[in-house]
């Protein structure tokens, strides 16, 4: 494939632009301001509001460096541009998948010429085989946080995004943002499942990212009215991202089972301790749903009042692990960097994973938390380790036990809750299965099915002039 990239002469190159555009001159920069000029024509409607591109001045063989009005530089290397071309013959226009083949790229790449044209706002490059390449403002800026010599202090990240995304697929994806208690309880956190449902589609779509950003930015969500129906949760799953079907099926009952019969705790009306689901599987579900079909009081009189029984709780491990990080860098090494067995039987089926409780990005950033006390199989370590790791253990939980990361709201009836599975912490208060009927269906989605998802709202809301935030459509407060 490359040999079709990489021609050799002028007059062959220019891949970018049609058979009409090539210019007759064998002048590189003459080849270059003809071409790259003409083909980003089109862009100049794709450009954003943000800062301006005012530079763009080679540096070395190596690199360029580009300068925005705010005072903002980063120094792009020539081999990761020439890599990531834009154009029709490097980068499907329809999948936005690249066929330019990366290992086949000289590390010694370079340019002939490099322009900037401020009435496209656009870097064009003429490379040293001839091939143009060419990059809106707006792109170098959404990927110049890992290249940035000047102005780290105001730069200001547009995207969370992954590697090689275009940000123009997916672009705008507000940050995680870590919570306590009393944070949550002064969002507005519950969107009306009607709204979902509308028949406008002004109002769908304002609720659909309403609901999608409290669980981005949360990594919590709540949808009130939904029918006490079954299988609703599917359906809820379903619109919001695709739902995964495991040992348990593909949804699973909550609900009291006969004593000495139970086949798992969340089954009976112990209380159940904080913890994420199955991380004793390869990867664990990203995102788990929750609908609460009935709630009721078999007798009027309890020891312990009906409203405060059966209570949800959720904790964001983002901020326990924040805190941690903050006030015991020795506890938080210790538990990002000790494997983890856990390990669970389930009729037939029996699993077994190793993970760290806090597990890292390459940015050194927390990507997911993992506990659950009752699947945390015998640790396997050397006898110098089982000391530390206890202790970083007995602080993490102390801290998942602290009433300021807390967050309880007792799940009433036509209410469902969607949470980040490898973020959020959940668990319950005991209740009295004599006394209480309760009863919540479930199941699981992966996290990226849900991104997916996500990015395509926030594309149309974008069309539309909404912007990502989580008091977007009608919510109501908890």
């Amino acid at each position: 494939m490359l040999r079709q990239l990489f021609r050799g002469a002028v007059g062959d190159l220019l891949p970018s632009c049609s058979s009409s555009l090539r210019p007759k001159s064998t002048n590189p920069v003459a080849a270059l301001r003809r071409c790259c000029v003409t083909s980003a024509q089109p862009q100049q409607q794709q450009q954003r509001a943000g800062p301006g591109l005012v530079q763009a001045l080679p540096v070395s063989n190596h690199s360029v460096r580009v300068v925005w009005d705010d005072r903002v530089a980063s120094q792009y290397n020539y081999v990761w541009l020439r890599d990531n071309c834009r154009c029709s013959e490097c980068m499907d226009p329809g999948t936005q998948q690249k066929l330019i083949d990366t290992a086949a790229i000289p590390l010694d790449t370079q340019p002939r010429d490099i322009v900037f044209s401020p009435s496209s706002s656009t870097v064009q490059v003429l490379w040293s085989d001839g091939h143009c390449s060419t990059f809106e403002d707006s792109w170098l800026r959404d990927h110049a946080e890992p290249f940035l010599i000047e102005g780290r202090s105001q730069f200001t990240p547009k995207l969370d995004t992954v590697s090689n995304e275009d940000p123009h697929l997916g672009g705008g994806i507000p940050r995680p943002l870590p919570w306590t208690a009393e944070m949550l309880e002064a969002q507005a956190m519950f969107v009306d499942y009607g709204d979902l449902q509308s028949s406008d589609a002004d109002v769908r779509q304002r609720s659909l990212l309403a609901l999608s950003n409290n669980l981005q930015l949360y990594g919590l969500a709540y949808l009130k009215g939904v029918p006490c129906e079954e299988n609703y949760v599917l359906h809820v799953a379903n619109t919001i991202s695709l739902a995964k079907k495991t040992c348990y099926g593909d949804k699973f009952d909550v609900i009291q089972e006969a004593v000495g019969s139970v086949s798992h705790l969340a089954y009976s009306g112990k209380e159940l301790d904080m913890h994420t689901d199955l991380n004793y599987r390869e990867k664990s579900p990203g995102l788990q749903f929750l609908h609460c079909m009935e709630l009721s009081w078999v007798k009027e009189k309890t020891s312990v009042p009906g409203d405060k029984q059966g209570l949800n709780i959720f904790v964001d491990g983002f901020a326990v692990t924040e805190e941690i990080r903050r006030t015991d860098p020795s506890a938080f090494h210790v538990l990002s960097s000790t494997p983890v067995n856990f390990s669970m039987r389930y009729k037939e089926h029996t699993y077994t994973h190793q993970v760290p409780i806090i597990c890292m990005g390459s940015d050194e950033e927390v990507q997911e938390v993992h506990l659950s006390n009752r699947s945390m199989a015998p640790l396997q370590l050397a006898p110098s380790m089982i000391m530390p790791f206890y202790s970083a253990y007995k602080r993490f939980n102390d801290l998942v036990r602290d009433r300021r990361f807390r967050y309880m709201h007792q799940l009433q009836p036509g209410e469902l809750v969607i949470f980040n599975n490898r973020r959020v912490m959940h668990g319950r208060t005991a209740y009295d299965p004599t006394a209480v009927k309760r009863r919540l269906q479930g199941c699981y989605s992966d996290l990226d099915e849900f991104m997916s998802k996500y990015r395509s709202v926030l594309l149309a809301s974008q069309a539309s002039g909404d912007t990502p935030s989580s008091s977007s459509g009608k919510t109501s407060g908890v």
